[in-house]
């Protein structure tokens, strides 16, 4: 795992590159503590595990690297997803979530583009993720992490070329 910098400051350092998709297992930035409940309460919550996931070399993992490199394409070998993983257990079970919100810093860009956050299926640890694995043992249903054909995008947002912050 990474050292526990805050959100804001560990993702200041994530380059992003033209996005196809970023993946997504679970994020939570707000949540109310229970339907009947008046109060309600702002969390944020830094990555519990982040890595990448690179087509064009299937077996190298990513988790120790301080960047997440993404980018889209149609070729064989173009294709790179983040992966950003949250730890919900400091939300009770009983809350109920009124919003949710990932941002990123997007550090370089060449050109307008969309990214997509969706949710990731399957589970998958930071020390072992690969395009093939989700844990260094056991494969993926399907390469990559998913079918993007099969799993629709829980959230787009269009990118314009350059740096800046960019939230779902």
């Amino acid at each position: 795992m990474k050292s526990a910098l805050g959100l804001a400051t560990r993702l200041r350092r994530v380059a992003v590159r033209r996005v196809a998709q970023a993946f997504v297992s679970s994020v939570l930035a707000a949540y109310a503590t229970a339907p009947s409940s008046a109060l309600a309460a702002t969390v944020t919550l830094q990555a519990s595990q982040d890595s990448y996931l690179e087509q064009a070399t299937v077996s190298p993992n990513h988790g120790s690297e301080s960047t997440l490199v993404v980018k889209g394409g149609t070729g064989p070998s173009a294709k790179r997803r983040a992966l950003v993983q949250f730890d919900l257990s400091s939300i009770p079970a009983c809350a109920s979530v009124s919003s949710a919100t990932l941002t990123l810093h997007l550090s370089s860009g060449t050109a307008s583009t969309t990214h997509d956050v969706r949710a990731l299926p399957e589970s998958w640890t930071e020390g072992g993720v690969t395009w093939l694995s989700r844990d260094g043992t056991t494969n993926w249903l399907k390469a990559g992490g998913l079918d993007p054909a099969l799993v629709a995008a829980t959230s787009s947002a269009a990118i314009g070329a350059g740096a800046g912050p960019v939230s779902w």
